[in-house]
């Protein structure tokens, strides 16, 4: 059998954090709590203005929201074809969604606003899909380039895009406002969720 040591002086059944009966630990933990705000000053000024961008909220609701207004407004005109037509050669049909233009123009309205300069042959890329054909392998077409570029002029006619120099469209400082604002209007709807 092993010899006993015997018992240090300091050599305690409390755990090693805890010094006569006071937990460090735990005053710590509410030390951090109570200077956190403080420690990150820049960051908590930062967080509670109510500047909301595009970036911040869903997508989806974003779209939803900004094409409603788009409706509303009765500026972008929709073309008499957008029953009839299909969204690119992949597809079958034409959309259910008898609101399905002004949400595309939405959608592109916000892509335009996160990335600049794109023009319509980057959109036929983005609103593409695949192409099922049957017993053959499935391949990626393009999206219709005249929806892309019926979307395009119409917003451009909104002063909500702009002719880019180096190619494509950009967002007009109009364009962001409008997309901002219905940005800030969405992120107070989720909010209240």
């Amino acid at each position: 059998a092993e010899p006993e040591l015997p018992m240090r002086a300091h050599a305690r059944t409390q755990p090693e954090h805890e010094v006569c009966g006071f937990d460090f630990c735990r005053v710590f933990a509410s030390l951090v709590v109570l200077v956190r705000p403080f420690y990150s000053f820049p960051l908590f000024i930062m967080a509670s203005k109510a500047s909301v961008t595009v970036k911040d909220v869903c997508p989806h609701a974003f779209n939803k929201a900004f094409a409603a207004f788009l409706k509303k407004s009765g500026k972008l005109k929709a073309p008499t074809w957008i029953d009839v037509v299909k969204t690119g050669r992949h597809k079958e049909l034409a959309p259910y969604d008898p609101d399905w233009y002004f949400i595309r123009a939405a959608s592109v309205a916000r892509h335009i606003y996160l990335r600049g300069g794109v023009g319509v042959g980057a959109l036929t890329k983005v609103y593409g899909g695949r192409r099922r054909d049957g017993t053959c392998p499935n391949h990626f077409q393009r999206g219709s380039s005249s929806v892309a570029r019926a979307v395009l002029k119409g917003l451009e006619g909104m002063k909500l895009l702009e002719k880019d120099p180096n190619g494509g469209r950009k967002i007009t400082s109009q364009g962001q406002r409008d997309l901002d604002r219905i940005a800030v209007q969405v992120s107070q709807q989720q909010t209240k969720l």
